[in-house]
C-alpha cells in the first residue's frame, strides 16, 4: 500500500499536470531488494494499474554504485527507512520503503520522467515519445547511447515502439556494439532482436569462432531458429 506522502506527491503531480495523470495513474507499485556479493545488488519491481491489478514485474541485477544515495549496511537494520534512486535516461525510479534485515529491503517507488529525453530522441532524428512511451522506455531502459550506437552501426531509424520492444527482449548497447564487432551488423534493429530471441549471443559467437567456425548472420539465425 502506497504511504500517504507518495499519495499526496501523486496527487499534486496529476493536478499539475494533466497530461501527466494517465502516466501516474498507470504506474505505481513496489519494490524488493536483495544484497549479492562484490557490492552487486538484485532488484524487482512490479507495476500495477490504476485499479490496482499486477501489470508487468522487472528483476535485474545491478552495481551497488546504480543505487544513489543507499549504502549496503543500510539493508542489515531491521525496519530502518530506505531511499534510493534508480536513474534511467528517460526516468528516475525513486524507491521508498524499509530494510527488512539480513540484506534485503522492500517498499513502494514512483517515476520521474525525464523531460529533456524526449527533445533528445527528436534531435537524433526519431519521434517523440508520449508519456505511456516514456514510461516503458524507462522500465525497459531505453538508453541514448543504444540509440547512437544504432546511429553509429547505420542501422535505418526505428520507431518508438520499436526501440521499446528491442529493449525489452535484451537488445541493448552492449549487445548491439559487440555483435557489430564481430561483424554482425543487420539491416534492420528487428533482425538483430530475433538474433536476440534466438539465443545468439556475443559469447555464443566468439565460441563458434574458438572452434574455427565462422557463419554468417542469416546462418546463424537459421540454425538457432530450427533448434528452439
Amino acid at each position: 500500500m502506497l504511504r500517504l506522502d507518495l499519495l499526496f506527491f501523486m496527487l499534486g503531480a496529476v493536478l499539475a499536470s494533466p497530461e501527466m495523470a494517465e502516466t501516474i495513474g498507470l504506474e505505481s507499485g513496489g519494490w524488493y531488494l536483495s544484497r549479492g556479493e562484490d557490492r552487486e545488488a538484485r532488484l524487482s519491481l512490479s507495476s500495477d494499474d490504476a485499479e490496482g491489478k499486477r501489470r508487468s514485474n522487472w528483476t535485474t541485477d545491478l552495481q551497488w554504485t546504480e543505487l544513489e544515495g543507499l549504502e549496503p549496511s543500510a539493508l542489515d537494520r531491521a525496519d530502518a527507512p530506505i531511499i534510493f534512486r534508480l536513474r534511467r535516461d528517460a526516468g528516475t525510479f525513486v524507491c521508498q520503503g524499509r530494510a527488512l534485515a539480513h540484506g534485503r529491503a522492500a517498499g513502494d517507488w514512483r517515476l520521474e520522467l525525464n523531460p529533456d529525453y524526449g527533445p533528445a530522441l527528436v534531435r537524433r532524428g526519431y519521434g517523440r515519445p508520449n508519456p505511456s512511451q516514456q514510461v516503458e522506455m524507462a522500465w525497459a531502459n531505453v538508453a541514448l547511447a543504444f540509440v547512437d550506437e544504432l546511429t553509429r552501426q547505420g542501422y535505418p531509424k526505428s520507431t518508438i515502439d520499436g526501440l521499446i520492444r528491442a529493449a525489452h527482449h535484451g537488445v541493448n548497447v552492449t549487445y548491439t556494439r559487440e555483435m557489430g564487432e564481430l561483424g554482425l551488423k543487420r539491416e534492420r534493429l528487428e533482425d538483430l532482436v530475433q538474433m536476440r530471441d534466438h539465443g545468439v549471443s556475443p559469447r555464443y559467437v566468439r565460441a563458434l569462432a574458438a572452434h574455427g567456425s565462422r557463419a554468417s548472420m542469416p546462418r546463424l539465425s537459421f540454425a538457432c531458429a530450427i533448434t528452439a
